[in-house]
């Protein structure tokens, strides 16, 4: 799979509608039940896909689930190819490219630990439409394509909670393809950075201008300039492949508005974080 460059080349039963408890999601539901069942904090999964789920059930899924450490750059999926399993990224960083044959290649999707890779499983798909890459390598929880899909069949809160990232990532990627049509490149870097950020759930980014161009689907040297800007307005700083952002209210007046949008979605169906992401000034994780 080519990357334009990057380093190393990795029947349905009925469905649950996601607003079908007296106009409340199975993941608002989710999130009344939890505090009557979760004792133990540091028990709970670091994903919030997982962490969405009563605990009753996150512990049934536990056999299903391994613990793993992506590599950095190991490609999950090629274009087409088949999905062997769910990832769930705790502390490691997912990128959706879809590459295209003179070798360039954009961003579908970043996703961290408010996401899984594997989505198409969902939809009866064992083939994946774009490429998988760890852009950032780290914790991870996996589930085989089979148990994803025998899980998602039950119906009840996976499936819903499945179901309702389904809607978020419908979202992202719709917003992104306004986004990488009509905003400079400059506010989508901006974006792109407030993203990883999230789904990192703050600490530096450990990603270099190259890796974040082939994201943007844009010239090393010109998100290098931008970048400049953002270090120049006290916005990020960075040196040797690692990006810090130091603060974040001058980095999301920077972006465009998808990023706030997209934010917005993903609270309005799994909730705020009740812990807002460490920037430059916090105490190192």
């Amino acid at each position: 799979m080519r990357y334009g460059g990057a380093g190393a080349q990795q029947r349905c039963h009925e469905l649950t509608p996601v607003g079908d408890l007296n106009g409340r999601s199975l993941v608002e539901r989710a999130h009344e039940l939890r505090p009557a069942i979760v004792r133990d904090q540091c028990s709970r999964p670091k994903n919030c896909i997982l962490r969405a789920l009563p605990a009753a059930d996150y512990k049934r899924l536990l056999d299903s689930l391994e613990e793993v450490v992506l590599d950095q750059h190991h490609v999950l999926n090629e274009p087409g190819g088949i999905i062997t399993h769910a990832v769930f990224p705790e502390s490691s960083l997912i990128s959706l490219i879809t590459a295209l044959e003179d070798g360039s290649s954009v961003e579908v999707a970043v996703i961290g630990s408010r996401g899984f890779s594997g989505l198409p499983l969902a939809l009866g798909s064992r083939t994946c439409p774009y490429g998988a890459l760890v852009q950032i390598g780290g914790k991870a929880l996996q589930m085989k394509a089979a148990a994803f899909t025998n899980e998602f069949h039950r119906g009840g809160s996976f499936q819903s909670v499945v179901l309702a990232y389904m809607r978020c990532r419908i979202f992202m990627v719709s917003q992104h393809a306004a986004c990488n049509r009509i905003h400079e490149l400059s506010k989508r870097l901006a974006r792109l950075l407030l993203r990883i950020h999230d789904e990192l759930r703050g600490g530096e980014i450990p990603m270099t201008h190259e890796s974040i161009s082939l994201l943007l689907g844009a010239a090393r040297p010109d998100v290098a300039m931008h970048a400049a800007v953002l270090r120049s307005a006290g916005a990020i700083d960075y040196s040797r492949s690692r990006i810090k952002v130091v603060d974040r209210k001058k980095l999301e007046s920077s972006a465009c508005e998808c990023y706030s949008l997209i934010t917005r979605e993903f609270q309005q169906v799994f909730g705020k974080s009740k812990q807002p992401p460490k920037t430059g000034h916090s105490a190192p994780r």
